[in-house]
Protein backbone atom coordinates (compact mmCIF):
# COMPACT_ATOMS: atom_id res chain seq x y z
CA UNK A 1 0.00 0.00 0.00
CA UNK A 2 1.26 3.33 -1.00
CA UNK A 3 1.70 6.66 1.23
CA UNK A 4 2.83 9.92 0.95
CA UNK A 5 4.32 12.27 3.64
CA UNK A 6 3.94 16.15 4.31
CA UNK A 7 5.99 17.54 6.75
CA UNK A 8 5.82 21.58 7.55
CA UNK A 9 9.31 22.97 9.38
CA UNK A 10 10.17 25.93 10.72
CA UNK A 11 13.35 26.24 13.16
CA UNK A 12 13.86 22.51 13.83
CA UNK A 13 18.10 22.45 13.48
CA UNK A 14 18.38 20.84 16.69
CA UNK A 15 15.33 17.72 15.84
CA UNK A 16 14.88 17.62 11.76
CA UNK A 17 17.63 15.52 10.80
CA UNK A 18 16.23 12.79 13.66
CA UNK A 19 13.26 13.18 11.54
CA UNK A 20 15.08 12.91 7.95
CA UNK A 21 16.99 9.70 9.36
CA UNK A 22 13.42 8.35 10.72
CA UNK A 23 12.00 8.21 7.37
CA UNK A 24 14.69 7.35 5.02
CA UNK A 25 15.28 4.62 7.61
CA UNK A 26 12.04 3.05 7.29
CA UNK A 27 11.50 -0.88 5.90
CA UNK A 28 8.80 0.90 3.76
CA UNK A 29 8.97 4.30 2.63
CA UNK A 30 6.42 7.12 1.23
CA UNK A 31 6.18 7.25 -2.45
CA UNK A 32 6.43 11.09 -1.79
CA UNK A 33 7.71 13.36 1.01
CA UNK A 34 6.75 16.98 0.66
CA UNK A 35 9.22 18.83 3.08
CA UNK A 36 8.16 22.67 3.22
CA UNK A 37 10.04 24.76 5.37
CA UNK A 38 8.29 28.08 6.32
CA UNK A 39 10.63 30.65 6.57
CA UNK A 40 13.16 28.96 8.65
CA UNK A 41 15.99 31.04 9.70
CA UNK A 42 18.42 29.01 11.26
CA UNK A 43 20.14 26.04 10.01
CA UNK A 44 17.21 23.65 8.94
CA UNK A 45 17.23 24.24 5.14
CA UNK A 46 20.95 23.75 5.21
CA UNK A 47 19.91 20.31 6.78
CA UNK A 48 17.23 19.07 4.84
CA UNK A 49 18.89 19.84 1.48
CA UNK A 50 21.38 17.31 1.06
CA UNK A 51 18.80 14.73 2.15
CA UNK A 52 16.67 15.93 -0.55
CA UNK A 53 19.34 16.18 -2.94
CA UNK A 54 20.15 12.13 -2.28
CA UNK A 55 16.76 10.88 -1.88
CA UNK A 56 14.71 11.17 -5.01
CA UNK A 57 11.54 10.86 -3.08
CA UNK A 58 11.85 13.67 -0.71
CA UNK A 59 11.15 17.22 -2.65
CA UNK A 60 11.62 19.98 -0.31
CA UNK A 61 10.13 23.33 -0.49
CA UNK A 62 10.95 26.81 0.95
CA UNK A 63 8.14 29.00 1.56
CA UNK A 64 8.96 32.50 1.23
CA UNK A 65 5.73 33.98 1.74
CA UNK A 66 4.82 35.26 5.00
CA UNK A 67 2.49 32.85 7.08
CA UNK A 68 1.30 34.00 10.13
CA UNK A 69 3.33 33.50 13.46
CA UNK A 70 0.92 31.41 15.38
CA UNK A 71 -0.39 27.67 14.86
CA UNK A 72 -2.66 28.53 12.16
CA UNK A 73 0.47 28.75 9.82
CA UNK A 74 1.45 25.18 9.95
CA UNK A 75 -2.22 24.45 8.78
CA UNK A 76 -0.79 27.14 5.83
CA UNK A 77 1.97 25.35 4.80
CA UNK A 78 0.66 21.75 4.95
CA UNK A 79 -1.84 22.65 2.43
CA UNK A 80 1.16 24.35 0.66
CA UNK A 81 2.93 20.71 0.49
CA UNK A 82 0.12 19.36 -0.37
CA UNK A 83 -0.75 21.33 -3.91
CA UNK A 84 3.36 20.07 -4.85
CA UNK A 85 2.17 16.13 -4.37
CA UNK A 86 2.75 14.60 -7.69
CA UNK A 87 1.09 11.37 -6.58
CA UNK A 88 -2.34 11.88 -5.63
CA UNK A 89 -4.04 8.77 -5.94
CA UNK A 90 -1.79 7.16 -2.93
CA UNK A 91 -4.34 5.51 -0.53
CA UNK A 92 -3.14 6.64 2.46
CA UNK A 93 -1.74 10.80 2.97
CA UNK A 94 0.33 11.49 6.13
CA UNK A 95 1.34 14.49 8.43
CA UNK A 96 4.83 14.01 10.09
CA UNK A 97 6.35 16.80 12.30
CA UNK A 98 9.93 18.33 11.83
CA UNK A 99 11.01 17.09 15.42
CA UNK A 100 10.14 13.11 15.89
CA UNK A 101 11.71 9.79 15.68
CA UNK A 102 10.43 7.03 14.75
CA UNK A 103 10.96 3.22 14.85
CA UNK A 104 12.27 1.97 11.41
CA UNK A 105 9.20 -0.15 10.80
CA UNK A 106 7.00 2.50 12.10
CA UNK A 107 5.06 3.22 8.90
CA UNK A 108 4.94 -0.89 7.73
CA UNK A 109 3.16 -1.73 11.34
CA UNK A 110 0.98 1.36 10.83
CA UNK A 111 -0.71 0.51 7.06
CA UNK A 112 -1.10 -3.35 8.11
CA UNK A 113 -3.30 -2.34 10.73
CA UNK A 114 -5.21 -0.18 8.27
CA UNK A 115 -5.09 -3.30 5.69
CA UNK A 116 -6.97 -5.27 8.42
CA UNK A 117 -9.68 -2.72 8.87
CA UNK A 118 -11.46 -1.10 6.38
CA UNK A 119 -13.24 1.19 8.12
CA UNK A 120 -10.44 2.98 10.31
CA UNK A 121 -9.44 6.10 8.65
CA UNK A 122 -7.21 7.71 10.98
CA UNK A 123 -4.53 6.42 13.05
CA UNK A 124 -0.74 7.22 14.69
CA UNK A 125 1.28 5.28 17.33
CA UNK A 126 1.87 5.92 21.28
CA UNK A 127 3.48 9.71 21.67
CA UNK A 128 5.98 9.60 23.85
CA UNK A 129 7.57 12.82 25.41
CA UNK A 130 11.06 13.76 26.13
CA UNK A 131 10.69 14.99 29.71
CA UNK A 132 14.05 16.39 30.95
CA UNK A 133 16.71 12.92 29.76
CA UNK A 134 14.06 10.53 29.15
CA UNK A 135 10.91 9.46 27.40
CA UNK A 136 7.23 9.13 28.90
CA UNK A 137 4.76 7.79 27.63
CA UNK A 138 1.60 10.10 27.15
CA UNK A 139 -1.61 7.82 27.47
CA UNK A 140 -3.75 9.18 25.25
CA UNK A 141 -7.23 8.20 24.39
CA UNK A 142 -7.16 5.04 22.52
CA UNK A 143 -9.20 7.39 19.79
CA UNK A 144 -7.63 10.87 20.01
CA UNK A 145 -4.55 10.60 17.57
CA UNK A 146 -1.37 13.05 18.19
CA UNK A 147 -0.83 15.30 15.42
CA UNK A 148 2.54 15.14 14.84
CA UNK A 149 1.94 11.46 13.47
CA UNK A 150 -1.62 11.66 11.80
CA UNK A 151 -2.07 9.27 8.81
CA UNK A 152 -5.28 9.35 7.08
CA UNK A 153 -6.94 7.32 4.88
CA UNK A 154 -7.58 9.28 1.71
CA UNK A 155 -10.84 8.80 1.63
CA UNK A 156 -10.92 9.89 4.92
CA UNK A 157 -8.81 12.66 4.67
CA UNK A 158 -10.82 14.17 1.30
CA UNK A 159 -14.31 13.39 3.73
CA UNK A 160 -13.57 15.87 6.40
CA UNK A 161 -12.02 18.47 3.44
CA UNK A 162 -8.74 18.45 5.28
CA UNK A 163 -7.54 20.85 8.19
CA UNK A 164 -9.35 23.73 9.56
CA UNK A 165 -6.91 26.61 10.54
CA UNK A 166 -7.20 27.64 14.16
CA UNK A 167 -4.62 30.21 15.63
CA UNK A 168 -4.93 28.57 18.74
CA UNK A 169 -4.31 25.13 17.56
CA UNK A 170 -6.09 21.77 18.16
CA UNK A 171 -6.72 21.46 14.24
CA UNK A 172 -5.46 17.68 14.22
CA UNK A 173 -8.12 17.31 17.42
CA UNK A 174 -10.68 18.77 15.16
CA UNK A 175 -9.69 16.60 12.40
CA UNK A 176 -9.98 13.33 14.50
CA UNK A 177 -13.36 14.54 15.60
CA UNK A 178 -15.34 15.14 11.90
CA UNK A 179 -13.58 12.07 10.98
CA UNK A 180 -15.97 9.88 13.39
CA UNK A 181 -18.33 12.40 12.08
CA UNK A 182 -18.09 10.67 9.20
CA UNK A 183 -18.32 7.23 10.12
CA UNK A 184 -14.45 6.37 10.31
CA UNK A 185 -12.35 4.73 12.75
CA UNK A 186 -9.84 6.74 14.42
CA UNK A 187 -7.13 5.13 16.43
CA UNK A 188 -3.83 5.33 18.56
CA UNK A 189 -1.89 2.43 18.95
CA UNK A 190 -0.55 1.65 22.04
CA UNK A 191 2.12 -0.87 20.89
CA UNK A 192 3.64 1.38 18.26
CA UNK A 193 5.16 4.51 19.78
CA UNK A 194 6.64 7.47 18.18
CA UNK A 195 9.03 9.81 20.21
CA UNK A 196 8.85 13.82 20.26
CA UNK A 197 11.96 15.23 20.23
CA UNK A 198 12.05 18.52 22.21
CA UNK A 199 11.83 18.76 25.78
CA UNK A 200 9.26 20.18 28.28
CA UNK A 201 10.90 22.24 31.07
CA UNK A 202 8.32 22.14 33.61
CA UNK A 203 10.16 24.89 35.28
CA UNK A 204 9.57 27.73 32.89
CA UNK A 205 7.43 30.31 32.68
CA UNK A 206 6.30 29.81 29.10
CA UNK A 207 4.30 26.44 30.13
CA UNK A 208 2.04 28.27 32.53
CA UNK A 209 1.64 30.71 28.96
CA UNK A 210 1.67 27.69 26.60
CA UNK A 211 -1.36 26.45 29.42
CA UNK A 212 -3.26 29.62 29.09
CA UNK A 213 -3.05 29.18 25.62
CA UNK A 214 -4.65 25.75 26.06
CA UNK A 215 -7.52 26.86 27.71
CA UNK A 216 -8.17 28.97 25.03
CA UNK A 217 -8.34 25.96 22.48
CA UNK A 218 -9.88 23.95 24.87
CA UNK A 219 -12.94 26.77 24.31
CA UNK A 220 -12.09 27.65 20.66
CA UNK A 221 -12.60 23.97 19.55
CA UNK A 222 -15.70 22.78 21.72
CA UNK A 223 -15.25 21.79 24.17
CA UNK A 224 -18.12 20.60 26.58
CA UNK A 225 -17.80 22.69 30.29
CA UNK A 226 -18.26 19.33 32.45
CA UNK A 227 -16.13 17.51 30.19
CA UNK A 228 -13.24 20.12 30.33
CA UNK A 229 -13.44 20.58 34.75
CA UNK A 230 -12.98 16.86 34.30
CA UNK A 231 -10.07 16.62 32.66
CA UNK A 232 -8.67 19.42 34.25
CA UNK A 233 -9.00 18.23 37.51
CA UNK A 234 -7.94 14.58 36.40
CA UNK A 235 -4.49 16.60 35.10
CA UNK A 236 -4.31 18.51 38.42
CA UNK A 237 -1.43 15.82 39.33
CA UNK A 238 1.10 16.86 36.30
CA UNK A 239 4.31 19.77 37.40
CA UNK A 240 3.61 22.68 38.58
CA UNK A 241 1.20 20.70 40.52
CA UNK A 242 -3.01 22.22 40.21
CA UNK A 243 -1.57 25.00 39.07
CA UNK A 244 -1.57 24.39 35.74
CA UNK A 245 -4.52 23.23 35.75
CA UNK A 246 -5.73 25.59 37.17
CA UNK A 247 -4.83 28.41 34.41
CA UNK A 248 -6.13 26.33 31.80
CA UNK A 249 -9.28 26.33 33.36
CA UNK A 250 -9.49 29.74 33.84
CA UNK A 251 -8.83 30.49 30.00
CA UNK A 252 -11.47 28.23 29.10
CA UNK A 253 -14.07 29.87 31.47
CA UNK A 254 -12.63 32.68 30.72
CA UNK A 255 -13.72 32.68 27.00
CA UNK A 256 -16.97 30.55 28.15
CA UNK A 257 -18.08 33.14 30.54
CA UNK A 258 -17.77 35.97 27.35
CA UNK A 259 -19.55 33.18 25.18
CA UNK A 260 -16.84 33.91 22.59
CA UNK A 261 -17.61 32.25 19.06
CA UNK A 262 -15.87 28.70 18.85
CA UNK A 263 -13.41 28.09 15.47
CA UNK A 264 -15.05 25.44 14.23
CA UNK A 265 -18.91 24.48 12.88
CA UNK A 266 -21.40 24.07 14.93
CA UNK A 267 -22.38 20.90 13.90
CA UNK A 268 -19.19 19.32 14.50
CA UNK A 269 -19.17 21.28 18.37
CA UNK A 270 -22.68 19.25 19.02
CA UNK A 271 -20.76 16.09 17.72
CA UNK A 272 -17.87 16.21 19.77
CA UNK A 273 -20.08 17.58 22.84
CA UNK A 274 -22.04 14.44 22.30
CA UNK A 275 -19.13 12.62 22.65
CA UNK A 276 -17.25 14.41 25.70
CA UNK A 277 -20.49 13.69 27.68
CA UNK A 278 -20.94 10.38 26.76
CA UNK A 279 -17.66 9.78 28.34
CA UNK A 280 -18.49 11.15 31.38
CA UNK A 281 -21.40 9.37 31.56
CA UNK A 282 -19.34 6.03 30.89
CA UNK A 283 -16.98 6.83 33.42
CA UNK A 284 -19.52 8.19 36.49
CA UNK A 285 -22.43 5.48 35.45
CA UNK A 286 -23.72 4.02 38.79
CA UNK A 287 -22.44 -0.04 38.01
CA UNK A 288 -18.86 1.57 37.23
CA UNK A 289 -19.16 3.22 40.48
CA UNK A 290 -20.40 0.72 42.24
CA UNK A 291 -17.69 -2.11 40.96
CA UNK A 292 -14.73 0.96 41.87
CA UNK A 293 -16.45 1.13 45.34
CA UNK A 294 -16.03 -2.76 45.63
CA UNK A 295 -12.74 -2.47 44.45
CA UNK A 296 -11.64 -0.14 46.78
Amino acid sequence: MSYVLVTPVRDEEAYIEETLRSVVNQTERPDEWIIVSDGSTDRTDEIIQPYADSHPFINFIRNRDKTPRDFASQVFTIAIGLKQLTNQSSAFIGFLDGDIRLDPTYYQTMLAEFQSDEKLGLAGGALHQKIGDRFVDQKISEDSVAGGVQLFRRACFEAIGGYIPIPKGGFDSVAEVMARMQGWKTKTFSDIPFYHLKTMNSATGSLLYAKWQQGERDYLIGNHALFELFRCAYRASERPYVFSSAIRLAAYAWLWLRRGDRAIPREVVRFKQSEQLGRLRSIFSPRRVRRAGKEG
